[in-house]
């Protein structure tokens, strides 16, 4: 079974663990409080009936409770597997519970307007299924995709895959978003993305919300190795100093970054060192 140990619920941390190793990252944008940070992300991962459930959101800034609602997208993502064919119908059992958290805030009535033009957040969700007995140890994994977070997948230091977004250039202002109001989804169902593969015994997977994914691309279309600059991102504080670096040369976009990195392994006495 794919399992995880995680350290205080709620705090950016490092889980090692039988066949699966993570660390989960994030750092608010310059300016703002670590509680005003709109990217959501889980608190652990954890083996879920055989399959690892992972979601990252990251909340559109103009929107009223963009942190609720990309929270309550990250949860329900994670406690049931979604694709790009049940995705409106996921959204739509995620927005009761949006619409029963707003009832019960007292909101003054520049607020409720806000409420009514809805909240909007971009959402990534990458599922790791433990392979077969039949499978000649190989697993499977499944990743869907509203708006510009990104996930990459490596094999030792080849890059199989980077979802939705392959490019640097095609980053820009106006990312695809789910809204809180369901109605005002009916083009973004349209676009939905979904990609699936196979992993192997001590691949990686990395997922980035925008602002990390771009400056990512941009240095693997430079030749420049990132993925070694991932593994020496072994703590919060060593990635809060390395965020601060990239935005200060203007190499990253100023905005809630987060960075989810994992290995996942069939033989759980076969791991290697977690990078450090």
């Amino acid at each position: 079974m794919l399992t995880s140990q995680s350290d205080e619920v709620h705090t950016p941390k490092e889980t090692v663990k039988s066949q699966l190793q993570s660390r989960i990252f994030s750092v608010e944008k310059d300016g703002n409080r670590p509680d005003e940070n709109e990217d959501a992300y889980p608190d652990n991962l954890e083996d879920m009936q055989g399959s690892i459930r992972i979601a990252i959101a990251d909340g559109a800034t103009e929107s009223a409770f963009a942190k609720l609602w990309a929270n309550l997208l990250v949860k329900g993502a994670v406690a049931k597997e979604w694709s790009a064919e049940t995705l409106d119908s996921d959204v739509a059992e995620v927005y009761k519970a949006w619409a029963k958290e707003l009832q019960k805030m007292d909101l003054p009535w520049h607020a409720e307007v806000k409420v009514q033009q809805g909240d909007y957040a971009t959402l990534l969700c990458l599922y790791i299924h433990q392979p077969t007995e039949t499978a000649n140890n190989v697993g499977r994994w499944s990743a869907l995709s509203i708006g510009d977070c990104c996930l990459f997948h490596y094999r030792g230091d080849k890059l199989l895959e980077s979802f939705p977004i392959i490019h640097s250039h095609e980053f820009g202002n106006r990312p695809l978003l789910i809204n809180s109001i369901l109605e005002k989804n009916v083009n973004v169902w349209e676009k939905r993305q979904g990609k699936s593969g196979e992993w192997e015994d001590g691949d990686e997977f990395i997922i980035f919300t925008d602002a990390l994914a771009a400056w990512y691309l941009h240095e693997v279309e430079g030749e420049r190795e990132p993925l070694q600059r991932i593994h020496d991102l072994a703590d919060i504080e060593r990635f809060r100093q390395f965020v601060i670096e990239q935005r200060t040369n203007g190499s990253l976009r100023n905005d809630d970054t987060t960075m989810l990195w994992l290995r996942v392994y069939i033989d759980s006495n076969n791991h290697e060192n977690i990078p450090d």
